[in-house]
């Protein structure tokens, strides 16, 4: 790719945006945060919408085939989600001057709320998600440190 093309995308936010959704480097403030959360989530909820309908139809015409291109499909969504999170985690944890290791118990604890809310342990599960959601509060509203830090 020429430097002009690679100037011309870096202008129109293409490359900036594939860094914000799949690198692990960098930071991001507050709304960059918020406004790539929902990109990825809006990006990510196209495959997987087609994979859940297929998933259904399939199942509902006893389609195999279908049945199988939709489980890989949503396997590949949840990948995308998965990674998406993590490295969107982890560029506002570097803006709050913290290691990105920390995103690990961060979807660590949601993901613990999740399996317990699904082997029956509601309360747990709830008081779990309650303090995942307190968690995702603060890295959408703490501010970053001021000036530059150890991660740019």
């Amino acid at each position: 790719m020429t430097h002009q093309a690679l100037a011309l995308r870096h202008r129109w936010g293409t490359v900036k945006m594939f860094d914000a959704l799949f690198s692990f480097s960098g930071r991001l403030r507050r709304l960059a945060y918020f406004g790539y959360s929902i990109v990825a989530g809006l990006i990510g909820s196209i495959p997987a919408v087609i994979g859940a309908l297929s998933l259904i139809y399939g199942k509902h015409h006893n389609e195999a085939v279908l049945i199988v291109v939709a489980v890989v499909i949503l396997g590949i969504s949840a990948i995308y989600f998965a990674w998406t999170s993590f490295a969107i985690g982890v560029k506002r944890l570097h803006d709050m001057d913290m290691s990105g290791y920390n995103q690990i118990w961060i979807i660590g604890l949601s993901a613990a709320g999740q399996i317990l809310r699904y082997l029956h342990q509601p309360v747990t599960g709830i008081v779990i998600g309650v303090f995942s959601l307190g968690v995702s509060l603060w890295l959408l509203f703490a501010p970053g440190s001021q000036g530059g830090n150890r991660f740019g």
